[in-house]
């Protein structure tokens, strides 16, 4: 879900990045509040893709993400088990 996000904001980023150059170097008199208006905004475009989302699709991505802070803690808890049979046992 997650790199999906990533890679609609990126593709988005890369459109208007592209735009902009290409509109800016058409017509040097172009108005900077044109050119403003072509900046690409990630968080507003990440904002209009979460509200298509409905809510059941929302809350599965809100429990993938929040999945990985209890992949951290029993990252934590197996270097722990191991560091310590490594120094119990003399291995280290």
């Amino acid at each position: 879900m997650i790199l999906r996000i990533l890679i609609i904001t990126g593709f988005f980023y890369i459109a208007t990045s592209v735009q902009a150059n290409s509109s800016s170097q058409v017509s040097s008199n172009t108005d900077t509040a044109v050119v403003r208006s072509a900046v690409f905004d990630p968080e507003l475009a990440t904002q209009k893709y979460l509200d298509t989302l409905n809510p059941e699709e929302k809350k599965k991505s809100d429990a993938y993400f929040e999945g990985g802070y209890w992949l951290m803690l029993w990252n934590i808890i197996y270097e722990i088990v191991v560091a310590w049979v490594f120094l119990s046992l003399g291995l280290s």
